[in-house]
């Protein structure tokens, strides 16, 4: 059936930090999922039943399995996560193809409390909550490198979960953590134009609460 098939695009995430609201998880969640393939939609809610956990819908059945395969484990707002294929396919790649199933309890839940996530969201926009990104000064004047300078990370942090988190921009070529210094690792680029990219959209990123990345160019003398 169908319907079965698709349930393999979706990644069921446990263990999500409860105290985190709505609005920032999603975000994070986006930032840290994206790199590994077209994210469709994230689904989560706050309610007592669905709290700590999350839907991310992939495009392809090969991202969502390269998620929960490289995912998994992976330090996010001071808890590692959990990953697996859900038991249940995405409603938007069910309507995509023409499909339908009954929904159980709590995926009907999860839509009738996204509507309420998005007024919230709006509201604290309004109220100046703050995002993802922590205050940070944008446009680093680059000194000829093409390596970048990573401080900020989890000490759980793996080359491979460096890996991801640096392989959505043009011109990725390798990243290492350095071995004698917790939290740092270097990250080289095809150019130096590829590299300042990289720098700038990730420059202040927040991690989680207490890990917020610091990126500057290698001296290229070193």
């Amino acid at each position: 059936m169908e319907s079965e098939r698709l349930r393999s695009h979706t990644v069921y995430v446990q263990n999500l930090n409860e105290k985190v609201n709505q609005t920032d998880l999603k975000s994070a969640l986006y930032a840290v999922f994206s790199p590994v393939g077209k994210v469709v939609e994230i689904l989560s809610a706050k309610t007592y039943k669905l709290r700590g956990q999350a839907w991310v819908v992939f495009e392809s059945q090969d991202a969502a399995t390269r998620a929960v395969n490289s995912l998994n484990g992976f330090p996010f707002y001071d808890k590692p996560l959990r990953l697996s294929h859900a038991l249940h396919a995405s409603d938007t790649l069910l309507h995509r193809n023409g499909d339908t199933v009954d929904r159980p309890t709590d995926a009907r839940l999860i839509r009738k409390t996204e509507s309420q996530a998005k007024e919230k969201a709006a509201q604290r926009k309004a109220e100046g909550v703050e995002s993802n990104m922590a205050p940070m000064t944008r446009g680093a004047q680059s000194n000829g490198s093409r390596t970048l300078h990573v401080q900020g990370l989890p000490a759980t942090t793996t080359d491979t979960m460096l890996r991801i988190l640096f392989e959505q921009f043009s011109g990725f070529e390798q990243a290492s953590l350095t071995q004698s210094e917790v939290g740092k690792a270097c990250v080289e680029f095809q150019s130096v134009e590829q590299a300042s990219v990289a720098l700038n959209g990730l420059q202040g990123f927040r991690l989680n609460p207490t890990h917020t990345l610091t990126l500057s160019y290698v001296n290229v003398n070193d």
